[in-house]
């Protein structure tokens, strides 16, 4: 084979791995972002707020929140007391 040949043959190759790493990559955004739906937020959050009473003239309130995520769980609860208005 003569230089040209060569040249030639190592273009057309090129061009063949470009085309099928573009169409991976494009498969893959596809499944990704839009199937596995990758762009949204997973977590779920959920907030209360309880009046345990008041006590002279301070208001006791629990704040209890759950988060919720794909392998992981957990609670905060906030308890604080406050002056009444």
């Amino acid at each position: 084979m003569t230089v040209t040949e060569w040249k030639d043959a190592v273009q057309a190759v090129q061009a063949l791995v470009t085309s099928v790493a573009l169409v991976v990559g494009g498969g893959w955004a596809l499944w990704r972002f839009v199937l596995q739906r990758e762009g949204r937020a997973k977590i779920e959050f959920s907030l209360a707020l309880n009046t345990l009473g008041v006590q002279k003239d301070r208001l006791l309130v629990e704040v209890f929140s759950r988060g919720k995520s794909p392998g992981l769980n957990f609670t905060c609860v906030i308890r604080a007391v406050t002056r009444r208005q």
